[in-house]
């Protein structure tokens, strides 16, 4: 009577070692699928008017209210002397004209060549 319940546990060993095979487990999953698909309550056309009315609200004052943020924390950067990105209104701003752009370009390419021959003579 023992090798007969050994017997059992041997037959359980062997079932719990064989997997389905893949098909198998693929068309179990998409069975599955199926069926929990079915359980969904989806919701009419007025209810996602609804909601999407209320999340692009809600986006927009958000996005208002880092705007505003991040407009005071400017200002309070600026009044304190912290911000570097503009130029102070007391110096004066110059600009550069396509002149003074190409008589700097003709004087680094001139001093580059004068550094390139000095180096390359012996």
């Amino acid at each position: 009577m023992a090798k007969k319940s050994n017997d059992k546990n041997v037959d359980k060993k062997n079932q719990k070692d064989k997997k389905p095979k893949f098909t198998t487990r693929v068309k179990r999953f998409f069975q599955g699928l199926s069926a929990e698909i079915k359980k969904v309550v989806w919701p009419g056309k007025k209810e996602v008017k609804e909601t999407t009315g209320v999340v692009v609200l809600v986006v927009v004052l958000v996005m208002v209210l880092i705007f505003v943020v991040d407009k005071l924390m400017l200002g309070i950067l600026n009044l304190m002397g912290f911000n570097t990105a503009r130029p102070k209104p007391s110096e004066p701003q110059t600009q550069i004209t396509s002149t003074q752009v190409e008589s700097s370009n003709t004087t680094s390419t001139t001093t580059e060549m004068a550094e390139t021959t000095t180096t390359t003579n012996p």
